[in-house]
């Protein structure tokens, strides 16, 4: 009996060690040093071997990015899965001056917005950056 608990424990052991880890994204995936954002769908996980029975644990990872194509990353080292901000800093405008396009100063706390895009806010006499949606996840 006490045989057939350590088989059991050890089958239960292995089983649990090669299942999958499954997120739902949008997820942003660091693997090995380089960054991956995963839009639609699921994000797998999976250990591709090593680790405890012989030699260095490697990782297949499986995402779908925002243009909708699907990937699939093996021999990976190191994996970590975390959660697409929801907003990030927005650029910032390289030369931004002290008055608006049409010639009035700027004022203190409002935010201005540049011909390419950039943002930022004045305060306390200086700018600084804004946070904007992230649109990691928007169709290219």
């Amino acid at each position: 009996m006490a045989g057939r608990i350590i088989v059991l424990s050890l089958v239960c052991a292995v089983m649990f060690m090669a299942c999958d880890d499954m997120q739902i994204s949008p997820k942003m995936i660091e693997a090995d040093g380089q960054t991956y954002i995963a839009c639609r769908g699921l994000v797998w996980v999976r250990s591709e071997g090593g680790g405890l029975l012989g030699g260095s644990e490697s990782f297949k990872v499986t995402f779908t990015d925002a243009a909708g194509l699907g990937h699939t990353i093996r021999g990976l080292k190191k994996v970590a899965v975390t959660d697409v901000p929801k907003t990030v800093p927005a650029s910032m405008p390289l030369h931004p001056s002290l008055t608006t396009s049409d010639g009035k100063p700027v004022v203190e706390g409002f935010t201005y917005t540049w011909s390419d895009g950039s943002q930022a806010r004045f305060h306390d006499g200086g700018w600084e950056s804004v946070q904007v949606p992230n649109d990691a996840c928007k169709r290219p």
